[in-house]
């Protein structure tokens, strides 16, 4: 335990909160660190913290859209896998709004036609945030039972296609 706190503390120390000053270079690292090298737990803490520490980041979901299957079930449970994958997406498009634009203005968002559009939000990123979504969900699987897992994996395998298909 003292591992992992001490992890978690020294990832919310380096995760400090992003000033509201634009600065691309500091909230994409800050994205980058989020969402690839923070574990899952110390991510959802973060977020539910729902502090100033997320600065300009949006923090809703909408649990990976899956209200007809659900997130939750006797050998899944993905919400917290959706939750870093809907911040994922919203905030790399949110990263390409914000700082996009040839000359932008202060506090205006850029659009899909402008100069720099798709820095951040790309098939590359996405195919990148996806894959973590499926590591997310196979990490999940790992801590049920041995006769849980391969329903659970068969279970993430349909989220994933379902993301990469539809998104």
């Amino acid at each position: 335990m003292g591992l992992g706190l001490s992890l978690l503390v020294a990832v919310t120390s380096f995760l400090a909160a992003p000033s509201l000053d634009p600065d691309p270079r500091r909230d994409s690292q800050y994205l980058e660190t989020l969402v690839f090298n923070t574990s899952l737990p110390a991510f959802i803490e973060t977020l539910h913290r729902r502090s100033a520490m997320l600065g300009w980041f949006d923090q809703s979901s909408d649990l990976c859209s899956a209200p007809i299957i659900g997130s939750t079930g006797r050998s899944f449970d993905f919400t917290q896998a959706c939750e870093r994958h809907d911040f994922a997406y919203r905030n790399y498009k949110l990263l390409d709004k914000k700082y996009s634009c040839f000359a932008r203005l202060l506090k205006h968002f850029c659009g899909p036609t402008a100069e720099h559009y798709a820095r951040w939000w790309n098939s590359a990123n996405r195919l990148r945030i996806d894959e973590r979504f499926l590591s997310d969900m196979f990490a999940h699987c790992g801590t049920r039972s041995i006769w849980d897992r391969p329903i659970c994996r068969a279970w993430a395998h349909v989220f994933y296609r379902a993301v990469r298909f539809f998104n």
